[in-house]
């Protein structure tokens, strides 16, 4: 049993659905707990998986514990596996007593809470799940010895890679991820934009973002306070990333933190070259000047340096783009992912 709390569409349930994916292949009876109308639980259809529909408004919140808890009893799983924070605190309480092996995954670097709420959830969990050796290393630190390693994957085989690394009609550098500047940095991206714009002789470069969320009219204001509204554009919510990148020559993720960064494998994958911040497990990703270029946090114009230097070197273009979708090949796929979990649910049949 699969279980998210998450209403929309982002990298996290982008894995579940991946993993999903893989283990039907090797005839896993899976059920999925969502919230109703979620993109996550109508795209488990697709792959014929059952669906029911469950809505959770904190970790307390005794409806959705009391449904769950009836939901297990009648699946009777092996394994229920908590794809989120909240499905956690919720399962941590309301499916005491019930033998069932208890996985869960924690997909983002931010420390966790000191509330006893939060120390009891994750000590309810048999085995905890980190996305990169950074998350991992920080769990066993703060006393969650039981964590282990799964990298995330990208679906490989939907992302372009055979392309044109010589555009003739200019440079198109693009940053995608939800509007919300807490995490994603877009603040830095359009700085790097603007400063290349101002001093450098650059002018066949164009800055695209790309995503959704709360923070778009300040991300609006920004461009505009740099004035750099004819370069910079907002595309919004992309449906077909795969589609996407195939328009863009080189990837930056700025940002602020990042737990490992889905978005830049889905690059890779594409023989995109990337300039990402040197944050939280994306160094387990990029091998600086190999297969991509690591900037300082918030440091626009190391970032800009960077993506002047990729749009004037076609052939470094190239051999970044083709080493990161060799990196992404050997290490991040969802056929080792979904092997890595298997391992990890019969590992957590005997807690």
């Amino acid at each position: 049993m699969h279980f998210d709390t998450a209403p929309g569409w982002r990298g996290g349930q982008n894995q579940v659905f991946l993993l999903m994916r893989e283990l039907k292949k090797y005839n896993i009876s899976q059920l999925l707990l969502s919230p109703p109308g979620s993109p996550l639980g109508e795209k488990s259809k697709e792959l014929g998986i059952d669906f029911v529909a469950l809505n959770v408004k904190n970790d307390l919140d005794i409806p959705a514990g009391l449904k769950l808890r009836k939901k297990v009893k009648d699946f009777m799983p092996d394994i229920i596996h908590f794809h989120t924070s909240r499905a956690l605190g919720v399962g941590s309480w309301a499916l005491k007593n019930i033998k069932t092996g208890k996985i869960c995954t924690r997909r983002v670097d931010l420390p966790v809470s000191g509330s006893i709420i939060n120390r009891m959830k994750y000590k309810s969990a048999d085995i905890i799940v980190a996305i990169s050796q950074f998350i991992c290393d920080y769990m066993k630190n703060s006393g969650y010895i039981n964590t282990e390693l799964v990298y995330s994957s990208v679906d490989i085989d939907s992302y372009y890679h055979k392309r044109c690394y010589g555009r003739e009609n200019g440079i198109n550098v693009a940053m995608a991820g939800a509007f919300d500047l807490r995490h994603k940095d877009f603040e830095t991206f359009i700085k790097s934009a603007a400063f290349i714009g101002k001093n450098t002789e650059c002018n066949n470069i164009k800055f695209i973002i790309a995503g959704s969320g709360p923070d778009r009219k300040k991300i609006e204001s920004i461009i505009r306070s740099e004035n750099a509204e004819d370069i910079v554009s907002i595309r919004g919510f992309v449906e077909d990333m795969s589609l996407f990148l195939k328009q863009v020559d080189i990837l930056v993720h700025n940002v602020n933190f990042e737990g490992l960064g889905t978005v830049i494998l889905q690059g890779m994958a594409s023989g995109l070259p990337v300039v990402a911040s040197d944050a939280g497990g994306i160094p387990e990703i990029i091998q600086n000047g190999n297969n991509g270029f690591l900037v300082p946090v918030k440091d626009y114009r190391e970032s800009a340096d960077r993506i002047v230097a990729l749009a004037a070197d076609k052939k470094l273009r190239e051999n970044m783009g083709t080493a990161g979708r060799q990196t992404v090949l050997s290490r991040f796929s969802p056929k080792v992912m979904a092997r890595r979990y298997m391992d990890i649910y019969r590992r957590g049949l005997e807690k």
